[in-house]
């Protein structure tokens, strides 16, 4: 048993109101606790993204998850796991003073939990980030005493936790996990509050906002499974690539702004321009997919969400 057994019941509503990242997190956490019981530390989310990390045992043993919310290529699978890795092992390596405070010894094992192994080369590829960060703490010990001298990265796949799967299963747990990752995608005071700062508006508008973004969202989400269960798969890269570019872009020309009024004129021409580029690139080709499709709105919400 493995991830995708586990959320094979929720096919049918998975992509209308569940965040599959999150829901796999949340198992996999649950994983760990039943695996390693008080041993085990699942960290609050207001410290993952400053650690790395999803939770740690006393052992030394940390990890960390990935799993897309949407289908990915290998080559973009590759790049997104090995980026994920670079990014979470930085800041495990800065952060010592947290560690050194637990009750846990020196951090030996750092896992990446993934759905199902795929031989893409990303063991490979930590076999040689083992080697340079075991080099890196050889160089300062006294900075990276919270690191053993032997510490090894792995790629862990949820197959390995089949008896921890099966037993959540028994308990009802998973129900439980899929019930609190509903809307997490955006419906939340974390959501709205980034609209409340980003377009500077007081707190029953930013309400209003984020139901508005909350649907388009999700109206996404459907219209991806639609592509995919219809084996679109051209027509998906194409736009997941056009709307990657357009929410990189929106991020960098608004990222440090204070002047509201700067915000609302690079959201509004952001909006004037995808829609443009979208009709385009897909409006001739098939009318159906792009009433079905994005709305501005998509983009908007997601960019915002990350």
């Amino acid at each position: 048993m493995d991830f995708l057994d586990i959320i094979h019941p929720y096919h049918d509503n998975l992509f209308s109101n569940v965040s599959t990242s999150a829901a796999f997190e949340a198992i996999m956490s649950e994983c760990y606790k039943l695996k390693y019981k008080d041993d085990y530390t699942k960290l609050p989310n207001s410290l993952k993204d400053t650690l790395g990390i999803v939770g740690f045992t006393k052992r030394g043993a940390v990890h960390t998850c990935y799993y897309p919310e949407f289908y990915e290529a290998p080559d973009e699978s590759y790049a997104n796991q090995c980026n994920l890795a670079k990014d979470n092992i930085e800041k495990l390596m800065a952060n010592s003073e947290y560690f050194l405070q637990q009750d846990m010894h020196r951090i030996f094992d750092w896992h990446l939990n993934v759905c199902t192994y795929e031989d893409i080369g990303i063991s490979d590829k930590l076999r040689i980030v083992q080697k340079n960060q075991r080099n890196i703490k050889d160089g300062n010990p006294i900075k990276y005493q919270h690191i053993a001298d032997d510490i090894e990265f792995h790629l862990v796949d949820s197959g390995l936790f089949s008896s921890e799967l099966q037993s959540l299963v028994s308990s009802g747990k998973i129900e439980q996990i899929m019930e609190q990752c509903k809307y997490e995608l955006l419906i939340g005071d974390d959501f709205k509050d980034k609209i409340k700062i980003i377009l500077d508006i007081d707190d029953e508008e930013a309400e209003k906002l984020t139901i508005v973004y909350n649907k388009q969202y999700i109206s996404g989400l459907k219209a991806i499974k639609h592509l995919i269960d219809e084996n679109f798969m051209d027509d998906y890269d194409e736009i997941m690539m056009l709307s990657n570019k357009y929410k990189n872009d929106l991020f960098d020309k608004t990222h440090g702004i204070i002047d509201h009024a700067v915000h609302s004129d690079l959201i509004g021409n952001f909006c004037d321009h995808f829609n443009e580029k979208f009709a385009v690139n897909f409006y001739e080709r098939d009318m159906l997919t792009y009433k079905f499709y994005f709305q501005t709105t998509w983009i908007m919400a997601e960019t915002i969400a990350h």
